[in-house]
Formats: structure tokens, C-alpha cells, sequence
């Protein structure tokens, strides 16, 4: 028996707007929250890089309409 995955299709919108000024809160040394709200529901990257290296790290992740997310970052190092 194996169990099936359920797929939601989100709209592409042509253009998506910040509706509020977008913000990053430093929780500690290690721990940032970067907080987003747009005025249409889509899909968004969140790309992080190192200044001076080729170091990235990319995270998708969903944006509701008129609603607050924020994504929050572990591990981060002082510097």
C-alpha cells in the first residue's frame, strides 16, 4: 500500500507586490527572520548569499495573499 501525494497548483501571477515594507529582525547572534507580504498568492525563492564566495543556498517556499510570512534562519555566523 503506498500513499499518494496531492499536488496544489498555485496561479502565476505576471507581477507580485510587496505590500509592506519588507523587514529582517535579528532574533540573536545566530537567528534572523526576514518577514514578506505581497498583495497575490504565488511561489517565491529566497536566495542567500556569501559576500566574496560562491556559497548560496536557495529556499521556495509560498506566499499568501495580504498575509505575513516569515521565514526564519538558523545558523547564521556572526561576521
Amino acid at each position: 500500500m503506498g500513499g499518494s501525494a496531492s499536488t496544489v497548483k498555485v496561479p502565476i501571477p505576471d507581477f507580485v507586490w510587496l505590500t509592506e515594507v519588507p523587514f529582517i529582525r535579528i532574533a540573536d547572534k545566530t537567528t534572523a527572520e526576514v518577514c514578506l507580504t505581497v498583495n497575490a498568492t504565488c511561489c517565491a525563492r529566497l536566495l542567500l548569499t556569501q559576500d566574496g564566495g560562491e556559497d548560496k543556498l536557495a529556499t521556495d517556499f509560498l506566499l499568501q495573499e495580504n498575509t505575513e510570512k516569515t521565514i526564519t534562519l538558523q545558523g547564521l555566523k556572526p561576521g
